[in-house]
């Protein structure tokens, strides 16, 4: 094969990966590109999913409170009633029976005080403990796609240097090969049979 048709064929060559090559780039910027997205909506969806989740909680821990307001309520309403039935029931020792009564409903407060104090106290704990988790795992949502988008430019970053260095020797090469053919081509020749 003659070294035009060869010089020819390698710049066919070279003309045909650099397409390539830029095409692979493309891609892999791209392809970073639709990563990033995808991690930025996959954090949307967990903050709403854990606002969500939050919000649920809250809507429950409301809707316990007002059931157990309405239990004390008829806890109450039936304690009083009894006191009631008692006291008609009773009328001879209605002193006596009034004491009981009182020691026992004073009693009876003093308990469901001290029941609901703790269960609020208990619901204000188990409040603050999810906050803190659900803060927690956002700062290590956070944290964490912090981490892999920084690596994920320095991958790009070595990637795209990789593939402009592999060009930029390739060009290099081809320019001195170039060089070299047209050297060849342009030095006059020596006639046969004469010495210099």
């Amino acid at each position: 094969m003659p070294v035009a048709d060869q010089v020819k064929s390698l710049a066919e060559d070279i003309r045909a990966s650099h397409g390539t090559r830029e095409t692979t780039v493309s891609d892999i910027i791209k392809e970073t590109q639709q990563t990033l997205g995808n991690f930025q909506q996959e954090r949307i969806e967990k903050t709403r999913d854990l606002r969500r989740f939050l919000a649920d909680n809250r809507r429950e821990l409301a809707n316990k409170t007002r059931e157990l307001n309405r239990t004390r309520a008829a806890t109450r309403a039936e304690l009083a009633s009894q006191v009631r039935q008692t006291r008609n029931e009773n009328n001879q020792n209605f002193q006596k029976q009034a004491h009981e009564t009182e020691e026992f409903l004073n009693h009876a407060e003093q308990e469901r005080k001290g029941d609901f104090t703790t269960l609020i106290g208990e619901i204000r704990s188990t409040i603050a403990a999810i906050e803190k988790e659900t803060e927690e795992t956002l700062a290590n949502f956070d944290h964490e796609h912090k981490e892999r988008a920084e690596q994920l430019r320095k991958d790009v970053h070595v990637a795209v240097g990789g593939l402009m260095a592999d060009f930029a020797t390739d060009r290099q090469q081809s320019l001195n090969h170039w060089s070299s053919l047209s050297r060849s081509q342009v030095a006059p020749k020596a006639k046969p049979g004469r010495r210099a």
